[in-house]
């Protein structure tokens, strides 16, 4: 498609004139949705793309609820509860000059078809509707996923780290955490319109790595830009990502008999080690594709109780449907407790296989996954490293940029074998 990524539209903010959110706006509303639930994280650029878009869906005939700063899972959440569309302007973990726009409908991210229909009106000439709808501010309706929220809340002695990101979770997570302990220390929570994600949050982890070791933490969490993904610290300083957690959680359904069919569902990219120490316990990992709508089609598909990314998605059906870093956090809080055990001890089966990825800037991604040369090199790596590694090269669903993923069992196999890819995908681009 022209707009629509793997996220919804994303990319340099400037995108999104005035003349290009009226005719989102009338996309939009040929989805023939009465009601749509508009929300914004911190960045700046949101609050004058959130007023164009809303004075284009009223002019089209819909009623606009502004919720304002509000992560991507609550606004899921509120959509499901209230039957209707939900429009999120946020970059998810990007930099602060970027900003998107999802569209989500009744709890899920919109059909293919339904994103057919808005690529398609948005090169149609822009026709007003006759009946025009109304503007309702609607910032109470945050209380509603609180308090749905506050059912994953327990109450402990640890010392909790959250970083936020300067982000959408800003707007929950220090009142949600507060309630699981009487020792929190919050970090990155003071957005100002440009330091969403700046040197914080999930994809700047080590922020909170010295957090959590600075003041004798228990355990630490970070999320992203709009709060769909958390990654946590163990109090060792150890990063446990999303695969992991998702382990975590797998291995304390197993334990209860709650998993279903012994079934996980994890992203083509997890670890080898997560997969393997899984198996050793009799559960079959189903392997997706990169993105988290692979995880909950296979969630949906095999009825499965957990499924995540080693990006921080991870989905937790009854409870969640969408990726919600908050309630990740609060979930594994939980397991802490009930287990009496800390992070460390939770993984302490998994043996983590080496990985790097490397994300290089190409002026055609589709040129460079259709080289021959570069498809016979990564046939012969796969064929050495056997069932003991991956190589995964892919493109953004949202930049010009080209993805080279490279695990094996030691660091060296690592090193080798990404400079000898990344060096051969620069030169495809001369």
């Amino acid at each position: 498609m022209k707009h629509f990524g793997t996220g919804g539209i994303r990319g340099d903010a400037k995108i999104f004139t005035k003349n290009f959110c009226r005719q989102l706006s009338v996309a939009i509303s040929r989805l023939n949705y009465k009601k749509v639930m508009v929300g914004i994280d911190t960045r700046g650029s949101g609050v004058k793309i959130s007023k164009w878009l809303i004075k284009g869906l009223i002019k089209h005939g819909m009623d606009a609820l502004l919720v304002g700063v509000i992560s991507t899972p609550a606004l899921v959440y509120l959509t499901q509860k209230h039957k209707c569309l939900g429009v999120m302007i946020t970059a998810s973990h990007n930099v602060h000059s970027d900003n998107g726009v999802k569209v989500v409908c009744r709890g899920h991210k919109i059909s293919e078809r339904q994103q057919n229909i808005i690529e398609k009106a948005l090169n149609d000439v822009v026709t007003t509707n006759t009946s025009k709808g109304k503007l309702i501010v609607a910032k109470h309706l945050l209380n509603e996923y609180y308090c749905y929220a506050s059912k994953q809340v327990i109450k402990t002695k640890y010392k909790v780290a959250i970083d936020l990101s300067n982000g959408a979770t800003c707007a929950t997570a220090p009142a949600l955490f507060r309630g699981t302990t009487d020792n929190l220390v919050i970090v990155a929570n003071k957005p100002n319109g440009e330091n969403i994600n700046d040197n914080c949050g999930s994809t700047h982890i080590e922020n909170l790595c010295n957090v959590v070791t600075t003041n004798a933490c228990d355990v630490g969490f970070a999320f992203d830009g709009d709060g769909d993904r958390c990654i946590a610290v163990s109090g060792s300083g150890k990063v446990v990502d999303g695969d992991m957690l998702a382990y975590i959680i797998a291995n304390y359904l197993y334990n209860k008999g709650a998993l279903t069919d012994k079934k996980v569902a994890f992203s083509i990219m997890s670890n080898l080690g997560v997969v393997k120490a899984l198996s050793k316990r009799g559960i079959e990992v189903i392997q997706v594709p990169v993105g988290d709508i692979y995880i909950y089609e296979a969630i949906k598909k095999h009825k499965l109780k957990v499924g995540g990314e080693e990006s921080g998605h991870i989905i937790i059906p009854p409870i969640t449907y969408t990726g919600d870093g908050v309630i990740t956090a609060l979930y594994v809080l939980k397991i802490m407790y009930e287990t009496n055990c800390k992070l460390d001890e939770l993984i302490q089966d998994i043996l983590v296989y080496p990985q790097k990825l490397t994300n290089i800037k190409v002026a055609d991604k589709e040129k460079v996954l259709a080289d021959a040369e570069l498809q016979r090199i990564v046939y012969e790596i796969k064929q050495k490293l056997s069932d003991e590694g991956k190589i995964i090269i892919r493109k953004s669903g949202t930049e010009d940029v080209v993805r080279v993923f490279v695990q094996a069992k030691s660091q060296a196999l690592v090193d080798k074998y990404s400079k000898l890819l990344v060096e051969k995908v620069k030169q495809i681009q001369i």
